[in-house]
């Protein structure tokens, strides 16, 4: 038998080699409950934290599904992200989207959408929202014309359920005026 000796070397002990590319889960276009599947596995091999999932089945056009999670860092945030979208692609869903990319900041304050606005937020960027425009306050969940934040992963069953209720009034009355006439909110 032989003996190591020494530290193992890095290739050794580093879970990279370890990352295999997706197989195909079917020959055309996965169904909803085999992508939901699909990222949620991923996910869990590379460590995401605090996913939750919320079911959208009959109260959005656009998804079955939303899958919210975080990470240690950034980086780690956008390695999950790039991740599960090249699985994603590889099992036939080239069309995938991950907000907060691509620095994995948040996204409100560069897309110019709280300008006027009350939010919430980690802490930790409350300086950025005021700058931005955003008037913002320390509460578990706020809503301000459709825009629901809320602050950290223990805020996030509040946030669920604000979000739900937001999908099922539907469009609101001024993000709908304010589209119509080719302005966001």
């Amino acid at each position: 038998m032989n003996e190591r000796k020494g530290p193992l070397l890095t290739p050794a002990v580093s879970r990279a080699g370890a990352h295999s590319a997706a197989e195909p889960i079917s020959k055309v276009r996965p169904d909803a409950e085999e992508i939901l599947r699909l990222v949620l596995a991923r996910l869990d091999d590379m460590k995401a934290e605090d996913t939750v999932t919320i079911d959208l089945t009959g109260k959005s056009t656009i998804a079955d599904a939303m899958v919210v999670t975080s990470g240690r860092s950034n980086r780690h945030v956008g390695s999950v992200a790039d991740r599960v979208l090249e699985d994603l692609a590889a099992a036939g869903v080239p069309d995938a989207r991950v907000e907060g990319m691509p620095h994995c900041d948040w996204v409100l304050i560069d897309a110019g959408v709280v300008r006027g606005r009350t939010l919430t937020s980690w802490p930790a960027i409350k300086t950025d929202v005021r700058n931005a425009g955003g008037n913002w306050v320390d509460e578990e969940v706020v809503v301000d014309n459709g825009l629901v934040t809320s602050r950290k992963p223990d805020d996030i069953p509040a946030f669920n359920t604000k979000m739900i209720e937001e999908f099922c009034e539907g469009r609101h009355a001024q993000k709908a005026a304010l589209a119509g006439a080719g302005l966001e909110t």
